[in-house]
């Protein structure tokens, strides 16, 4: 009977462990934070190439974005459970106990900052804290009070790649790093501002202020081109400064003119056709960078041999 009942509690027990992991999984936003530390990467090897250093920055941006990611979410867990995107995350959901994630946030943030410190760059470990504070501090908050606080929020999407230059050993006003920072704080503002869109009502439900609350539809899209056509005039003149193969040049020209071709609709957005012309603004102005980056990478590492 005791063997039964030995057995039973250890299955309970598994099976509590295996709840707590796939909400720990899921408060981690892995898509999402997966990418920052990539970013983190690519300013890295852009400037010094590959080496196991790199790893520990990738690491250490990692668990800091994954620690702020988890913050946010506690911070806005109660706004979380009033819309149907985000009311199954593990806080709303009461898959996670508010202890268990403060221990998580905690440990993340620390050990994150720990990796980055053992880079002895105090510029990466400062710029790593800056956007911790600047991400749920300020950003977090401001999300409640305007519907531009993407604005503001845009400069987290450019920390990462620095933090990879700096410790590399590059020059943080070089010419070059600023041009890629620029390029994905000007990718920031149109890709959240379309998420945002797309969950429209969702985000009205949770009480925050939208874009809707204050522009028109057609106004929106227009803005929204305008920023898309800043993206490719960086994205296109930013390798003539360190860019060597004309085959590269020639692909990064053309793909920013058919990012443009293909956004072009929303210079006359409607509302009947809005949501559908948000997701493949979405989906077409990820693709653009993440394919300028892949082209700018392979670009540097065929240029070192």
């Amino acid at each position: 009977m005791e063997k039964v009942s030995f057995e039973i509690k250890a299955k309970v027990e598994a099976v509590e462990r295996g709840h707590l992991l796939a909400g720990l999984i899921q408060l981690a936003k892995l898509r999402v934070t997966f990418f920052v530390a990539l970013s983190s990467f690519f300013g890295y090897i852009f400037y010094g190439g590959f080496s196991w250093q790199s790893l520990l920055v990738v690491s250490g941006v990692f668990l800091t974005a994954v620690s702020s990611s988890a913050i946010n979410q506690y911070q806005e867990r109660k706004y979380d459970k009033l819309m149907a995107r985000t009311r199954q995350r593990p806080l709303p959901a009461k898959k996670l106990r508010k202890e268990e994630a403060l221990i998580f946030i905690i440990f993340t943030g620390i050990l994150g900052i720990f990796l980055l410190g053992l880079t002895f760059n105090v510029l990466a470990v400062g710029l790593a804290a800056f956007s911790m504070i600047w991400y749920n501090l300020v950003y977090t908050p401001l999300k409640r009070k305007t519907a531009f606080a993407v604005l503001p929020g845009a400069l987290l999407g450019a920390i990462p790649p620095v933090i990879g230059w700096a410790v590399a050993g590059g020059d943080l006003f070089s010419p070059k790093i600023m041009f890629i920072a620029i390029l994905f704080f000007l990718f920031q503002i149109p890709h959240f501002w379309f998420l945002f869109l797309i969950y429209n009502d969702d985000y009205k439900q949770g009480g925050y202020p939208t874009l809707k609350d204050v522009l028109k539809v057609n106004q929106i899209g227009r803005i929204s081109f305008v920023w898309i056509v800043c993206l490719a005039i960086v994205a296109v003149a930013e390798p003539f400064f360190f860019v060597n193969n004309p085959l590269f040049l020639a692909v990064i020209f053309g793909m920013s003119v058919i990012l443009i071709w293909k956004n072009k609709f929303l210079l006359n957005l409607e509302e009947t056709n809005e949501n559908i012309s948000y997701r493949i603004a979405f989906q077409t102005l990820n693709i653009y960078v993440l394919l300028v980056v892949v082209i700018l990478t392979l670009e540097k590492i065929i240029s070192n041999k």
